[in-house]
């Protein structure tokens, strides 16, 4: 009959971990749950101020977990590089690209049939350089679609959230340590 082990977590330290020891997971659920509900967030802001010209930016919105060998997490919201234009708005003075605004005109129906510019190209031209121009003289406004969802508020929840994730898996690895101890 085998002796039973003594647990003692000092004698642990510094010692590798037993193979069978799974990986913590209560922090990868919070990111992920994190991550979900920050993007339909984001998405769901995007649609409601009808700020989607090309759909562009609604399908970039993703977020992604990476986890290093030694258990360190990366988390990423991943969006186009304009996302800020559209969240903060462009202030005066901001060149645009003409192919950019003639591409949002030939996205937003409304917009040609109200302007009368559908099927003619020097029409479109001429209603992009005049957008472009007013967003030259009194920039644009933002939707705050991004930091509506992303703010200190969201951020401390998070935290607070990975604290007690964090509690969770420390507890979860100590008892299977323990077990396997236990079965030596």
């Amino acid at each position: 009959m085998k002796a039973k082990q003594s647990f003692d977590f000092l004698d642990l330290v510094g010692q590798k971990r037993p193979t069978k020891t799974k990986a913590p997971t209560a922090l990868s659920k919070v990111l992920e749950v994190f991550g979900a509900k920050m993007v339909e967030q984001m998405r769901k802001n995007l649609i409601k101020d009808d700020s989607i010209a090309t759909g562009k930016l609604l399908a970039s919105i993703r977020f992604a977990i990476n986890v290093s060998g030694n258990k360190s997490y990366k988390f990423q919201i991943m969006l186009e590089d304009y996302y800020q234009d559209v969240d903060k708005g462009q202030n005066p003075g901001n060149k645009t690209s003409m192919e950019a605004i003639l591409k949002w005109i030939k996205n937003k129906p409304n917009v040609m049939i109200r302007s009368g510019v559908r099927n003619n190209d020097t029409k479109q031209r001429a209603l992009a350089d005049i957008i472009s121009q007013k967003i030259r003289l009194n920039g644009t406004k933002g939707t705050n679609f991004f930091t509506k969802v992303i703010n200190d508020k969201s951020l401390k929840s998070l935290k607070d959230e990975i604290k007690i994730a964090t509690g969770k898996d420390m507890r979860i690895v100590i008892k299977i340590i323990k077990d396997d101890i236990g079965k030596s």
